[in-house]
């Protein structure tokens, strides 16, 4: 879990919540959307877009979660729209991508690593 509580602490130091837990769908986020495991350096962390449905899938098979497809507003809502409030993620709207398209990815925004 050691990628798990760097992205917990990486919330922290940006201001994101005083409090973050392990459960914390926005650190999750992270690593999904950054496609760190535990075995990479963050130096090696990408930042190519997720969509939502990859995300629980790499966490599922990169960190052993049991993410269900019905937690895949949950990890939205609490990841990376809660995010973009505050500038650490945007989505690729702005491109002209709608929200319902195969193309539609979220981002990680800052490069901490």
């Amino acid at each position: 879990m050691g990628k798990l509580l760097d992205a917990c602490q990486i919330l922290k130091d940006v201001g994101f919540a005083k409090v973050i837990s392990e459960k914390s769908m926005a650190a999750r986020f992270i690593l999904a959307a950054t496609k760190i495991t535990e075995n990479m350096s963050w130096s090696q962390a990408t930042n190519s877009g997720i969509q939502i449905h990859e995300g629980l899938v790499f966490l599922n098979d990169q960190y052993h979660t049991n993410l269900k497809e019905n937690t895949r507003e949950s990890l939205r809502k609490q990841g990376p729209k809660k995010m973009a409030t505050v500038g650490l993620a945007k989505n690729n709207v702005s491109e002209g991508i709608a929200t319902n398209s195969k193309n539609y990815r979220w981002f990680f925004v800052r490069r901490l690593f």
